[in-house]
């Protein structure tokens, strides 16, 4: 019969893709689904499903079209990199594009840059000088700002801010040494707070840079006096 190989006494052997009763091979035979990680890529239920070999990709069970059709989307990775098991939503602090592969942990954003919309299917953001981002850190970059009495010492985002030390007043974002905002002669670091402004002494006293501690520290000691009427 039609579609089908004469194997003697009236029996014939079914073409692929058909079936019958041994004398006819007429009905086409019902196409099983292509099993995970596989695609019917030619929508040709005759020829063989193909098989996802690369990593980037979800083919669930039943899939039509080539395997970039289910490349996984941003914001989520192929972390097995198996075809056959469903990509991964990865959480804020990372950057996903499409077809991404690997654990999320490697996809990161690394340090001196912020997912600024914690959002893992949109790219990290790199931060100014005067913050300090650590990697996979997730918010707008004026969330790692250097805070008062800390400074961004050597004007790159990717270190912490360093603390500094008492006798000084470094203001918010600030970017430099510490030694760059010390308290100037005349003025003292009354509270040994480097968050908080210097203040100016009276007349009478005396301070060196760098002075911290109360007003009444640096009057000038008995016996003597402030000739210039300058701290």
């Amino acid at each position: 019969g039609i579609n089908a190989e004469y194997m003697g006494a009236n029996q014939c052997q079914c073409g692929l893709g058909y079936a019958g009763n041994g004398t006819h091979c007429d009905v086409p035979k019902a196409a099983s689904l292509c099993p995970t990680g596989f695609v019917d890529d030619d929508s040709n239920p005759l020829t063989s499903c193909r098989y996802c070999a690369f990593a980037g990709v979800y083919a669930p069970a039943g899939s039509f079209g080539p395997c970039s059709y289910f490349s996984c989307l941003p914001g989520t990775t192929d972390d097995d990199m198996l075809s056959s098991t469903p990509c991964l939503q990865c959480p804020s602090g990372t950057y996903a594009p499409l077809a991404s592969s690997g654990p999320c942990s490697s996809l990161s954003c690394p340090a001196g840059w912020a997912d600024e919309d914690f959002n893992a299917s949109t790219p990290c953001v790199q931060c100014k000088p005067g913050t300090g981002v650590s990697a996979a850190s997730a918010g707008p970059c004026s969330y790692f700002t250097c805070p008062e009495g800390s400074t961004d010492h050597d004007g790159l985002s990717p270190t912490p801010c360093v603390q500094c030390p008492p006798g000084a007043y470094v203001p918010i974002s600030s970017i430099g040494l510490c030694s760059n905002f010390i308290c100037p002669a005349g003025y003292t670091d009354d509270d040994h707070n480097p968050a908080t402004p210097c203040i100016n002494l009276h007349i009478g006293s005396y301070s060196a840079p760098n002075s911290s501690g109360q007003p009444y520290q640096f009057y000038c000691p008995s016996g003597t006096i402030d000739e210039d009427l300058n701290t």
